[in-house]
């Protein structure tokens, strides 16, 4: 589903685009980028005005050789902006290996599962850190569920 089209001054870590279809803040798009790949990027803010709706977009790279890249040359103004497709996102995002402690579905995204890689979590110091009222003990403890019922010593 086309979104809109880019605008503006665009870099290689975020860009603008004229909002046509609907939307919303966290969304994820994906862009054509010259160099023949689709990148996946988040919407951070919409502004409106009276006549315009803008969306502002993180860029967060493409995988090439199961390795996470950045752009190295911008967008092209006028390009398209399309609502990710979810299989695009769980490749980019690396979220289709379902190994792991499962901590629930990708916001805004049910069909997408999360898993977290047990061994990495557990060999490095691990922090869970947002506002208050955001979920830290409730995934704590989604966490720690996981750990038991993989028989992991706690």
């Amino acid at each position: 589903m086309i979104l809109g089209k880019i605008v503006g001054k665009v870099n290689t870590q975020d860009f603008k685009f004229l909002v046509n279809g609907n939307a919303r803040k966290f969304d994820y798009v994906q862009v054509m980028h010259k160099d023949d790949v689709y990148v996946l990027s988040q919407i951070l803010e919409i502004e409106k005005d009276y006549d315009n709706e803008t969306a502002i977009c993180g860029v967060i790279g493409y995988r090439e050789n199961d390795k996470l890249k950045q752009l190295t040359t911008p967008f092209d103004p006028g390009i398209e902006v399309l609502r990710a497709e979810d299989d695009f996102v769980e490749q980019v995002l690396g979220l289709k290996k379902e190994k792991g402690a499962y901590v629930g579905v990708l916001d805004g995204r049910e069909k997408i599962k999360v898993f977290l890689d047990i061994n990495k979590m557990l060999t490095k110091h691990l922090s869970i850190i947002a506002k208050t009222g955001t979920g830290k003990s409730f995934f704590s403890g989604v966490i720690v569920e996981e750990l038991i019922e993989k028989n992991i010593p706690i």
